[in-house]
């Protein structure tokens, strides 16, 4: 007897719709994080959506399915880097003494 006869999972069309659900957030997130890294490096113009393809190991036309423009993924790349940075300032915790403020540059903070 198959071990597909005894398992009703692969049958079940739940089952592939979670399995294509799950797989279309995972490229959606390949694409933002190579996007995300290409866009600091080079910047919006200097990155084509065949380079943010190739660092996603995906196609073009993923792009263009999940986000339909390259300032669409720019836009949203962005939000999703200000929210990881809001959320490390969120959770920190400072592990020493905090002291006075300190000089930067020749200014006076005590001022």
């Amino acid at each position: 007897m198959s071990s597909a006869a005894t398992d009703p999972r692969p049958s079940d069309p739940r089952h592939r719709v979670r399995a294509t659900r799950t797989a279309g957030r995972a490229m959606r997130s390949r694409l933002l994080d190579a996007a995300s890294r290409l866009f600091r490096e080079k910047g919006l113009a200097g990155v084509s959506i065949a380079d943010i393809a190739e660092a996603a190991d995906a196609f073009p036309s993923q792009i263009t399915y999940y986000f339909r423009t390259k300032e669409a993924l720019f836009v949203e790349a962005a939000c999703r880097d200000v929210g990881k940075l809001g959320n490390a300032f969120t959770t920190f915790e400072p592990t020493g003494p905090v002291g006075p403020p300190v000089a930067v540059n020749g200014s006076n903070p005590a001022a």
